[in-house]
């Protein structure tokens, strides 16, 4: 009986150790992307507190994949058309549905004010200055051996905004911005 108590206490920190273990352990990346962006670190942003689910950035990256093309100025074939190394990262992460959280120590160099999806959009946008942003970002998801990045980070006012699609890489063991894929959205 014992066994079975010590059984089922750790089946939970198991199965969390296995879905956390594909992400980051820091967000580097994305601060570097921030910085790139000009957030103003002294003017609060409101982030969503939901992270954007990866089975929405997965469909984005599909959908740039088809839009783009397969070849670089120089004819090189470019990384985020190898169906193979996509097939790997579309198995990774498409069944995880677990929710993940923004917390502020996630972004200690941003005054963020951290809120749930369902308040920002629930408030009227006219509870909002007109300079007002909110912001959301999806988990950054592994892409080719860990050599690139794909995350998703959306900004808006109350006259629309832009959702990107990020593609980063490492070099030299920093993220470097490699690609940014963006549509404007406007209300």
């Amino acid at each position: 009986m014992k066994q079975l108590k010590n059984i089922i206490i750790l089946i939970p920190f198991f199965i969390l150790s296995c879905a956390s273990g594909q992400y980051l352990k820091s967000y580097e990346p994305i601060n570097v992307f921030l910085e790139t962006q000009k957030i103003d670190k002294n003017k609060k942003y409101i982030l969503q507190a939901e992270k954007i689910d990866n089975k929405k950035v997965i469909a984005d990256f599909n959908e740039f994949k088809s839009a783009g093309s397969y070849f670089d100025s120089n004819f090189q074939p470019i990384a985020y058309h190898n169906e193979k190394e996509y097939k790997k990262m579309y198995n990774k992460y498409i069944n995880d549905t677990l929710k993940r959280y923004w917390k502020k120590d996630d972004f200690l160099d941003f005054k963020f004010i951290i809120r749930k999806k369902q308040d920002i959009t629930s408030d009227s946008i006219n509870n909002y200055l007109p300079d007002q942003y909110w912001i959301s970002i999806s988990e950054p998801m592994y892409y080719w051996k860990q050599r690139y990045l794909i995350f998703s980070y959306n900004i808006y006012n109350h006259n629309g905004g832009t959702t990107n699609l990020i593609f980063m890489k490492k070099e030299g063991g920093k993220w470097k911005i490699d690609k940014i894929s963006s549509t404007d959205v406007f209300f």
